[in-house]
């Protein structure tokens, strides 16, 4: 039971109420809350209108990974072979981030538990190194002592982080804002269509079902550049005509690129009713990469309904 909030969730803007409440009278830089079993944790921070605005995963994925590079690299120890592991619906902004300081990032199924065993396989081989691993939905690991998601070791990680850039004269928000100067700013929403019953779980399967069969050539009036199916473990590049073996777990998971370079990821909810549908747009500027998602998502949505009700 927990009485002080609608919901206990770091994503949730309303489980900070009692803390912005009390925000005047301290004037935090930031505030963190982490869910009730301390795996997931989630930042809001001063924007530079001094009003306080939650960031996404993506986000805190994305200031946590430049801060310990920026460390490693001033301090001469950016290990060889490093690798930054984040799941297959987190942002892709974190890979132009690690290119600047030769870090590969690798890919995994939805599930910390993957990142996990990445990490184990690395000490395995002896061929790679582990820096740090997220997942969009608020989860964080930096060192390899837990193998999960760690929300006490991230907020220290984001408290030192505040302070460093702090007394550089920066807030985590120009930071953040300054990241999107250099690469881009990318923005990445979530949408749920709850579908119950044994007629919910079926409409889902015939709605992935169908895609695989009639392979669309464009969604939202823009080509598909390359189709990733992770159940049948094969990315399809249609500019190129290539096709590739792609080395995950099978999963019942479409993933689109189109020819703008937005992202589809559409799957099956692994707890709940729901098909989960994910977009990730970058634009040029915030105003245009609001606009791009905000399209994306409205019409996208409209033809995955149209499916539905076909199928």
């Amino acid at each position: 039971d927990f009485s002080t909030v609608e919901s206990p969730n770091p994503e949730d803007f309303s489980a900070y109420k009692m803390a912005l409440e009390l925000a005047p009278d301290y004037n935090p830089d930031l505030i963190m809350a982490t869910d009730p079993d301390a795996d997931r944790i989630g930042l809001v921070v001063k924007d530079t209108a001094g009003e306080y605005r939650n960031l996404t995963g993506n986000q805190i994925g994305v200031l946590l990974s430049s801060f310990l590079l920026e460390q490693l690299r001033e301090n001469n120890s950016l290990p060889a072979n490093g690798v930054i592991i984040k799941t297959i619906v987190s942002t892709e902004m974190i890979r132009e981030l690690a290119a600047d300081y030769g870090i590969q990032v690798m890919d995994v199924l939805t599930g910390f538990k993957y990142i996990g065993e990445k990490i184990r396989e690395f000490e395995e081989k002896g061929d790679k190194n582990f820096i740090f691993g997220f997942e969009e939905s608020y989860g964080y690991l930096a060192g390899t002592y837990t193998r999960d998601k760690d929300a006490v070791l991230t907020a220290a990680l984001i408290a030192i982080m505040a302070l460093y850039y702090k007394e550089q004269g920066l807030s985590i928000y120009e930071k953040l804002m300054d990241l999107m100067d250099r690469y881009g700013y990318y923005r990445e929403e979530l949408a749920a269509i709850t579908l119950e019953g044994k007629e919910g779980e079926e409409k889902i399967n015939n709605t992935l079902r169908k895609l695989r069969e009639e392979k669309p050539g464009s969604f939202c009036g823009i080509k598909v550049a390359e189709c990733s199916d992770y159940q049948q473990g094969r990315r399809y590049n249609y500019q190129l005509g290539e096709e590739k073996e792609i080395s995950l777990p099978l999963s019942n998971v479409l993933q689109y690129r189109l020819e703008d370079d937005s992202v589809l990821t559409i799957r099956p909810s692994g707890t709940e009713p729901k098909l989960k549908i994910y977009f990730m747009v970058k634009g040029s500027t915030a105003a245009e990469a609001d606009e791009r998602i905000t399209e994306l998502r409205a019409r996208f949505l409209g033809e995955i309904n149209e499916i539905l009700e076909e199928v």
